[in-house]
């Protein structure tokens, strides 16, 4: 069986007159692997919550039901994760966690306790029941649920059937795309005629039409994207590179109607999440296009980001909210992945914001690590002996409306995406070779 319980674990204490050897120069200066989380103890933990999730119903030859539910997040006092259904726009993080974990252990050559051929088999089944959403054109989340779980495994596999499944969701987030407003719907039907609205989450969208767009040389899902970015630009941001969240445009003429927020403090406020999605989004817009305007808001809205962090570097939820209030820590691995992926495009130019990466990262570890999970050799095999609490990073917020009731709340929660923006970031650095 896959679980066996936990081991006794004893300490011997240091004998009354006994000294400890003097540190050596790598414990008192941790090497950035072990600042972000990459040593082997810590990688070993994170393949061991990961892959106690994908296991939990597996049986005693090692294999796991087609999953119908998938993470999503870990109330505060708990430490499993709550399972959303495969439609939900968060569904894919998890199995996207796998994948990148398959990518750890083959083209980034790190040695992992479970090996390859296991990570695809489990990546492939939680992958698998979100096939159904590519032809959905009621959501603007296929980015989200397609190319962080099928774009991978045609990354990564080369497979012929995945890539297909990627170009079909692309076409279908493509029919969400009003050319009088200049984007793409993010809520609502396609049939209203009286709201259009658009929300800053969506920028993370436009890295599957680029994508497929140069799969199939379908010039049009890349002018979709460019065109969606170019309107976010006019309309998102104010003048100090802060961004709103909500925007409702007239769909018939395309004029503005009202900007606001939904999961943030207030219509003025910067949601740190918000602003964390568009300088993924506008980092991801310029490695496709090279236009410089989408660089330039990108460093903007980086630059407004990491003024407003606190000492310890973890962002609070919003920006303009009353302190002290919680954290989001998906918002800095959000941010330090996309500061990397930055700073692969150019590593002369872009020094500063590798540095500023890293130290997201470090900070993050450092105030928000869980409790480690329990894992070692049992008999000469790997095991998890004891998940605990399930997810990789604490302090994530979904939603902290002070308009809304307490139970439509969730703060200091874990988060299957904060998780899983931690791991893509230590994937960038590893093959950035840092």
């Amino acid at each position: 069986m896959l679980w066996i319980a936990s081991l006794s674990l004893f300490l011997i204490p240091l004998q009354l007159g006994e000294c400890r050897p003097p540190l050596s120069p790598r414990q008192t200066t941790p090497s950035l692997h072990e600042r972000v989380g990459l040593d082997e103890a810590s990688q070993d933990n994170t393949l061991a919550k990961v892959y106690g999730v994908a296991m939990k119903n597996a049986n005693q030859f090692g294999n796991i039901p087609i999953p119908t539910g998938f993470p999503e997040w870990i109330s505060a006092k708990g430490t499993q994760y709550v399972n959303k259904d495969k439609g939900d726009w968060t569904a894919g993080f998890f199995p996207g966690t796998l994948w990148l974990l398959y990518q750890r252990a083959t083209t980034l050559k790190q040695t992992q306790k479970v090996n390859s051929t296991k990570l695809k088999y489990l990546a492939e089944a939680w992958t698998v029941n979100l096939e159904s959403n590519k032809g959905r054109t009621d959501t603007h989340d296929l980015g989200f649920m397609m190319h962080d779980t099928f774009g991978w495994k045609a990354k990564l596999t080369n497979d012929a059937q995945a890539r297909d499944v990627v170009i079909e969701s692309a076409k279908s987030l493509a029919r969400r795309f009003n050319p009088t407003v200049g984007a793409i719907r993010s809520w609502g039907s396609l049939t209203d005629n009286n709201n259009f609205n658009v929300i800053i989450d969506n920028m993370m969208n436009l890295d599957m039409l680029y994508w497929a767009s140069q799969q199939t040389s379908n010039k049009t899902l890349a002018d979709i994207a460019t065109t969606h970015a170019l309107t976010t630009i006019k309309n998102h941001f104010r003048a100090d590179g802060s961004t709103y969240h909500v925007l409702n445009y007239n769909p018939r003429t395309g004029a503005l109607l009202s900007r606001g927020t939904n999961q943030g403090y207030s219509d003025s406020s910067t949601w740190s999440r918000g602003q964390a999605w568009a300088i993924h989004g506008y980092i991801a817009t310029y490695k496709h296009t090279k236009d410089v305007r989408f660089l330039d808001i990108a460093l903007k809205a980086v630059n407004y980001f990491l003024s407003k962090l606190p000492a310890d570097g973890v962002p609070y939820w919003d920006f303009n909210a009353p302190l002290p209030g919680p954290r989001d820590t998906s918002a800095g691995m959000i941010v330090a992945s996309g500061l990397l992926q930055l700073y692969a495009l150019d590593r002369a130019r872009f020094v500063k914001e590798k540095d500023a990466a890293v130290k997201l990262i470090e900070d993050t570890l450092k105030l928000s690590s869980p409790p480690r999970s329990d894992f070692g050799v049992v008999n000469g095999q790997w095991v998890v002996k004891k998940l605990g609490y399930e997810g990789l990073l604490m302090n994530g917020t979904i939603d902290n409306n002070p308009g809304k009731t307490k139970t439509e709340r969730s703060a200091n929660t874990g988060l299957v995406y904060a998780g899983y923006y931690l791991v893509e970031a230590q994937n960038w650095i590893l093959q950035l070779g840092l």
